[in-house]
């Protein structure tokens, strides 16, 4: 009995905390465009995002690829350091460390390989170390040209976490996640590099991998 209620504990606390590190800061934009997600399991889900920002290829890769400057975006990030670069064949690859808040009490670290191939940035957690928090993390960046001054960005992400949590906590999450994921290179172009013209696009949807089948949790 004292073992089950101790698991209980844990698994409320847990929760708690995801879902407070998950909920975003500002809430009216949640409403601002059309988000989707979907959990495959209780601890494992995927998504998908495609949205238009007013902005060249060349200054949203760079936006994305400058870490040191992540922090300053996302408030959930507390500190990203680089901690290993190289290039071969044509791709650059980034290790870099980051430090995630997770309310306010907790701290995670991720360490996680960037590869860059031409306008597609992939990501995946380096093998070299663990996370008390998922076991699998990885996602990339595409982007496409659209004119001279717009680019269609993608994201996509597949996370597999440590612990099994309801599918509708799940859910909610993958939501958030993805929402908080996006957001930030927004704000971050528009603060840095203010848009030549309005033009945005935005779709988030997360679906299972079988081709033949795609579910859709609309929020």
């Amino acid at each position: 009995m004292g073992q089950m209620i101790l698991f209980f504990v844990v698994f409320v606390v847990i929760g708690c905390i995801l879902i407070y590190s998950f909920w975003p800061r500002r809430r009216e934009k949640m409403h601002s465009s059309r988000n989707y997600a979907h959990a495959l399991d209780g601890r494992s889900g995927v998504g998908h995002c495609t949205f238009e920002l007013p902005h060249t290829i060349d200054d949203t890769m760079n936006c994305i690829l400058c870490f040191s400057k992540y922090s300053y975006w996302n408030d959930q990030i507390k500190q990203a350091t680089i901690y290993e670069t190289k290039s071969f064949q044509g791709i650059c690859q980034y290790k870099v460390r980051f430090e995630f808040t997770l309310g306010p009490f907790l701290t995670t670290t991720l360490h996680m390989v960037h590869k860059r191939y031409n306008n597609r940035l992939v990501w995946y957690m380096d093998p070299n170390y663990s996370s008390w928090l998922f076991e699998s993390n990885r996602g990339s960046w595409s982007l496409e040209k659209i004119d001279e001054t717009c680019t269609l960005c993608t994201y996509d992400c597949t996370i597999v976490s440590k612990f099994t949590v309801p599918t509708a906590m799940q859910n909610w999450i993958l939501k958030n996640a993805v929402f908080c994921a996006t957001e930030w290179l927004k704000n971050a172009l528009n603060t840095e590099i203010p848009p030549k013209k309005t033009r945005i696009l935005s779709k988030l949807m997360c679906c299972l991998p079988d081709a033949n089948r795609k579910h859709y949790l609309i929020f």
